[in-house]
């Protein structure tokens, strides 16, 4: 658990060496949401001074304030901690549906139950289970922590990837992602025929993209072009100011995109890009008919 004092003093006096890799303040230029100011408004908000909390919204996780930081400075932790001040969720028991099926288990943690043929064709290779990650979402990014037992899974693929960091450490490395499962199924080209941007989320961790477009491109065929930039759909910035997570989509997605197929490894980026007008799948809406 860091000093979240020491951790906002130190943002608060620098000049901002990591601002223009910040997405919500290069995509929207609200003064607030550059990590500087926000550690200065997280201090005021420590000590007491009403009218602070909402701008402590105006941040994703994205991380790349501390990625680029010269003392790795974990602002986003002090940030998403400091939310729940008011209203501290201690942690959250969560529910593993059983879906069925046979073979090796696979969890799947998505904010989307898995449904129709897709779920019908997994389940002829894994005994499917599914943890709905709305409750982990809230409670993690508004300061609670969470408890988990993810013990006797074979296969743990998260659809949710903003909940990736409120799972036990042990079990980070063990996580796998949804074109994973599909590769190890043997889907290859799947979109030849179709045009599409691949969209590698803010939350996948650096050593993982390289990763992921090479998998992605096995799977699905070559997209048209790769968006691996921040979209504003997580950290809670979707529901507290929608305004702000409109613009930073349009600002960083862009409007010719709204053309093609946009295939993203987060069901929240899904959920986000739909709400605002875009062609949005994830790797799971892809299997057997889900096209259609």
């Amino acid at each position: 658990m860091p000093d979240i004092m020491k951790t906002f003093m130190r943002c608060a006096l620098c000049p901002g060496i990591c601002v223009t890799f910040c997405p919500i303040y290069m995509g929207t230029h609200i003064r607030a949401s550059s990590p500087n100011n926000l550690a200065r408004l997280g201090l005021k908000h420590l000590k007491g001074y009403e009218g602070y909390d909402p701008a402590l919204w105006l941040c994703t996780g994205c991380r790349e304030c501390e990625y680029n930081c010269p003392v790795s400075n974990s602002l986003w932790d002090a940030i998403r901690i400091s939310r729940g001040r008011k209203v501290r969720i201690e942690y959250v028991k969560t529910e593993i549906v059983s879906l069925g099926g046979k073979g090796s288990s696979l969890l799947i943690i998505s904010s989307n139950e898995l449904k129709g043929s897709s779920l019908e064709f997994l389940k002829r290779f894994y005994d499917i289970h599914w943890l709905n990650s709305d409750t982990i979402y809230e409670a993690y990014w508004s300061g609670g922590n969470v408890q988990l037992d993810l013990y006797g899974f074979s296969y743990i693929a998260v659809d949710d990837l903003d909940v990736i960091y409120a799972l036990p450490s042990e079990w980070r490395e063990k996580v796998i992602y949804p074109i994973q499962v599909l590769d190890m199924l043997g889907y290859r080209n799947v979109l030849r025929s179709k045009g599409y941007v691949l969209h590698i989320p803010c939350k996948v961790p650096v050593k993982d993209k390289k990763l992921l477009i090479e998998v992605s491109t096995k799977v699905l065929g070559k997209p048209t072009s790769i968006l691996n930039k921040c979209i504003g759909g997580g950290g809670g910035l979707p529901e507290r100011h929608p305004e702000v997570a409109r613009e930073l989509a349009y600002s960083t997605v862009g409007e010719n995109e709204r053309d093609y197929l946009i295939v993203t490894f987060c069901s929240r980026a899904k959920s986000h890009l739909l709400s605002i007008g875009y062609q949005v799948k994830t790797p799971f809406d892809l299997v057997e008919g889900e096209m259609s």
